[in-house]
């Protein structure tokens, strides 16, 4: 019995080294399994993140023409150069493609029918671009369809003179302490009175423009210009002028 014990004693220490070796070698065939397992997933989260934020991008752009296809008027083919126009200034420009339709979808909202809204959209994305605030392009697109459609609507004018009062807007803004939502303030204020009065548009932007330079909220801007305008109208408005 002493014998068969030393013998098993013998063989087990033998044996230990090689059992220690095939530990060592499962722990390290475990580690490699786990860094590749992580690195699989890794690889297929940055895979798929490029398709996510890409159906992310089609999805707006799509729900944006859904918009403007169901709030305006007009043809098929003019729906299709909608959808061009976005496509193309998504590429060119510093805008996605689903905020030239968001764009277009206010436009679409306001009355505008497709070709209307086809002619605005690049002159109100350069005024956007050119005397916006910077820090949200979306929201400065926003604010320079909404003073661009109000100065179309209050004047009158044709749709295709969107690129004129955008060049005007941005010269105001530029040469002026007013910020493009200041100047939509103003105008809301004195557009109408300028309208009714025949004031061409120039002019009522020269005025607000040099009105601005006081330092004052663009609101009493607008307030002070549609006041001197009516008061002004009157008989004993201008005979005390």
């Amino acid at each position: 019995k002493a014998g068969k014990a030393f013998i098993l004693i013998e063989a087990l220490d033998q044996t230990s080294p090689m059992l220690g070796k095939i530990e060592r070698k499962l722990l390290q065939w475990g580690r490699k399994m786990q860094d590749l397992g992580k690195n699989i997933m890794m690889g297929s989260i940055m895979a798929f993140t490029p398709t996510i934020m890409a159906g992310k991008v089609f999805t707006e752009f799509d729900d944006a023409m859904r918009k403007v296809e169901a709030r305006s008027s007009g043809t098929g083919q003019e729906m299709a150069n909608l959808r061009d126009q976005a496509k193309r200034l998504g590429r060119e420009t510093a805008f996605t493609a689903g905020q030239i339709g968001n764009l277009q979808a206010k436009l679409a909202q306001g009355g505008f029918n497709r070709q209307d809204i086809f002619d605005m959209t690049e002159p109100i994305m350069l005024l956007a671009r050119a005397a916006g605030e910077g820090f949200d392009i979306g929201q400065d697109a926003t604010t320079a369809a909404r003073l661009v459609s109000g100065v179309i609507n209050t004047f009158k004018m044709d749709a295709t003179e969107a690129a004129r009062v955008a060049d005007l807007m941005t010269a105001t803004v530029n040469n002026s302490t007013y910020s493009l939502e200041g100047l939509l303030v103003s105008f809301q204020y004195a557009g109408n009175v300028a309208a009714e009065f025949n004031i061409p548009l120039e002019e009522t932007l020269a005025t607000l423009g040099s009105l601005s330079k006081l330092q004052i909220d663009p609101s009493i801007i607008g307030t002070a210009f549609r006041n001197m305008n009516l008061y002004m109208a009157n008989q004993k408005g201008r005979d005390d002028f």
